[in-house]
């Protein structure tokens, strides 16, 4: 491998570390309402995957596929100064991003949870008809066996 492939792969592994680190910290705000369940997990390990298989991609593609210690350790260093310096900045405006959405999603919202209310509405009206058609059918039923 020359020089200027190992330059131009410690500084694509560095890069990738970067944009690494972003796109998690990125869909991990997406889905944080997802906190400590299975398909967060599921999630995770999908994502940790593709990550992967990417940068294999991407090195097969600059250098032939070979990955060293001083690349990965290059691609550590990129997620490192991402979470370093730029995590705090990415973030606060994720949050900025994420409070856009609720105030454009919010109508949305609010006839979501009048549908659901309706629905409730007519689960709690459904049940009650239930109860009482059930309720005469046993009356009838106890009515018919004392006439015979």
């Amino acid at each position: 491998m020359s020089l200027s492939v190992q330059f131009l792969s410690l500084l694509v592994s560095f890069a990738y570390g970067l944009i690494m680190g972003f796109i998690y910290s990125a869909i991990n705000r997406l889905v944080f309402v997802l906190r400590k369940t299975i398909l967060r997990y599921l999630l995770e390990v999908v994502m940790m995957a593709a990550f992967s298989f990417l940068y294999v991609i991407v090195n097969v593609y600059i250098n032939d596929g070979q990955i060293n210690l001083y690349m990965l350790l290059c691609l550590t260093m990129g997620l490192i100064m991402y979470e370093h310096y730029y995590a705090v900045y990415t973030l606060y405006y994720m949050e900025y991003v994420m409070r856009g959405l609720k105030y454009i999603f919010s109508p949305c919202v609010f006839i979501f949870k009048k549908i659901c209310g309706i629905l409730k509405l007519c689960k709690k009206k459904v049940r009650q008809w239930l109860r009482k058609s059930i309720k005469k059918r046993k009356e009838n039923l106890t009515s018919q066996n004392y006439e015979e």
